[in-house]
């Protein structure tokens, strides 16, 4: 019983606190969503790898947009011991692309990813909210 009141003040009576607690507790989960996500951060991964192993570019503020095709590329870079071990073929991989361009391409759905949509995506699973 003790527990339930405690469960209860810190789901409900510590300000944004249990905001965050809350989030954590109660997550909804909708795989179609979830999967541009992971796939984002997938690449994030690999892309953060890649800027520290090649050393000397500079960041730029000029960010072109990823096609579709390129997301392709990117994620077949990603899976690609799944795919040299045949749990992964190139028609699944297009269609996790698929369902994460659906997810990433918010704005305008032109078939490309802006930074700005790719960044959304790839912290919109987080149960910190920096908005708040």
């Amino acid at each position: 019983f003790p527990a339930k009141i405690v469960y209860w003040i810190i789901l409900y009576g510590v300000g944004l606190l249990s905001e965050i607690y809350y989030k954590s507790a109660n997550e909804d989960l909708n795989v179609h969503t979830c999967v541009g996500g992971v796939g984002s951060r997938m690449l994030n991964a690999m892309c953060a790898f890649k800027s520290f192993s090649s050393k000397g570019q500079k960041w730029s503020d000029q960010t072109q947009p990823i096609s579709s095709s390129e997301l392709f590329e990117g994620m077949c870079s990603v899976l690609e011991t799944h795919m040299v071990n045949d749990v992964l073929d190139d028609m699944e991989v297009a269609q996790l692309v698929a369902c994460m361009m659906d997810n990433l391409d918010k704005d305008i759905r032109d078939g490309t990813v802006s930074m700005v949509e790719f960044v959304q995506t790839a912290t919109g699973n987080e149960v910190l909210d920096l908005a708040h």
